[in-house]
């Protein structure tokens, strides 16, 4: 996790960026403002060569299964395995139909239903801290 940008980090990516640029300009900009240097077969050519490199990546990402050595943290893949798990939010018998069973509430007299898939469960807390304001206003 990166904690903040430090002013050496800023430096890199500018000098990235102006390299990026650069190159942009060079071997993009200036071959099609000058078209008596690029010829169709050039440029078809060349988009075959960058296709093939980028199959040729793709494949060996696919063989590899994704490059799993590109990671060497345990922790940092256990924290991503452990945010794509399953949410079923408060039981699994509550998902796919709407139901009144004690499993699927968190208090035997509820007041707000809250329906949707887990992007509307991220909001349940938010909504109960917003009543909880509400009736400290009062």
């Amino acid at each position: 996790m990166i904690d903040g940008v430090t002013p050496a980090m800023y430096l890199g990516l500018s000098i990235l960026a102006l390299s990026l640029a650069y190159l942009s300009w060079r071997f993009v900009e200036c071959p099609f403002r000058f078209k008596e240097t690029l010829t169709q077969t050039r440029v078809f050519s060349n988009a075959a060569i960058v296709a093939v490199c980028l199959m040729a990546f793709g494949l060996a990402g696919y063989l590899s299964a994704g490059f799993p050595n590109r990671h060497n943290k345990p922790a940092l893949i256990s924290a991503t395995e452990y945010r794509l798990r399953a949410n079923h939010g408060l039981s699994k018998t509550c998902d796919g139909k709407f139901t009144l069973s004690k499993e699927c509430r968190t208090n035997d007299n509820p007041e707000i239903l809250v329906w949707g898939d887990s992007f509307a469960m991220h909001l349940v807390s938010g909504i109960v801290a917003s009543i909880k304001a509400l009736l400290l206003c009062k």
